[in-house]
């Protein structure tokens, strides 16, 4: 398995090196997704031997939706909106 960051930078793992392997997918509210190995050696990260190795990538942008159905409210009438909703 291999991971490049951004900067270039390779990290090599063996699949016979990892023990447990945990994967975390995006939750409702977050963007990353999470790739986490418990390895059975360690490897060389820098000058440090590590047998944990955890990997985040950002899976998309945050973005709000200000169009809400279809333009028909402005941008300036979020409070009218939010008062709609409480009478409802």
């Amino acid at each position: 398995m291999r991971f490049v960051s951004q900067k270039g930078e390779k990290v090599d793992i063996c699949f016979s090196n990892i023990k447990h392997c945990f994967f975390q997918p995006c939750a409702s509210d977050e963007l990353i997704v999470l790739l986490h190995f418990n390895l059975t050696t360690p490897i060389l990260l820098g000058n440090k031997k590590v047998t944990d190795v955890q990997f985040y990538k950002e899976s998309g942008v945050a973005a709000e939706d200000i169009n809400f159905t279809g333009g028909r409210h402005k941008f300036t009438d979020m409070d009218e909106l939010e008062q709609e909703e409480a009478e409802r």
